[in-house]
């Protein structure tokens, strides 16, 4: 939800304005890619794992209880971790074409939203504010605002981390459990 509301800092001519909107769309991908993660957590009623050794980024999300999961077989466990690497890998190659481009782009953190129980609604529950207080534990209030401003860095490290992600998520396809 807010991710898609993002606002270039300028827009200094079609090369500026095209490597915005493609790390914009880089971004959207890797967001979506970590929400279908999260709502087919919940599908199946998989939790936030407490043990340290499970903290892994992908498993830390903090999916909803589900009071109805569907079963979880070997070939579903797959699909899911297919369609995370399928994601992450077209979002990693979506900010690959932005990389090395002056990028600036604003956008409050608090706004994103992600719908990880599935229901079609983004509630304030499912925030970003709301999802770093409870990995957190904090128990401050959230801001008012969290401004975020999105640069050719970020792209580095955002690809990076997807690249740390999809690794994960191949180390999981690559074992016949």
């Amino acid at each position: 939800q807010g991710v898609s509301e993002m606002e270039p800092f300028s827009q200094s001519g079609d090369k500026a304005a095209a490597a915005e909107a493609q790390a914009a769309r880089g971004i959207l991908e890797f967001v979506s890619s970590v929400e279908k993660l999260g709502q087919a957590l919940h599908r199946h009623g998989l939790q936030t794992p407490q043990s340290a050794m499970m903290q892994l980024p992908i498993l830390r999300l903090p999916v909803p209880p589900n009071p109805n999961p569907e079963q979880l077989d070997y070939p579903k466990y797959r699909a899911i971790l297919q369609e995370l690497l399928d994601g992450l890998i077209r979002a990693e190659a979506t900010l690959a074409a932005a990389e090395g481009a002056e990028v600036k782009l604003a956008f409050d953190l608090l706004q994103v939203r992600l719908d990880l129980d599935g229901d079609g609604k983004a509630g304030d529950h499912e925030s970003l504010g709301a999802m770093m207080r409870q990995l957190m534990r904090a128990s401050d209030p959230v801001p008012a605002e969290m401004l975020f401003a999105f640069d050719a860095a970020d792209i580095l490290w955002l690809r990076g981390y997807s690249q740390f992600i999809m690794a994960t998520a191949q180390f999981g396809l690559a074992h016949d459990f």
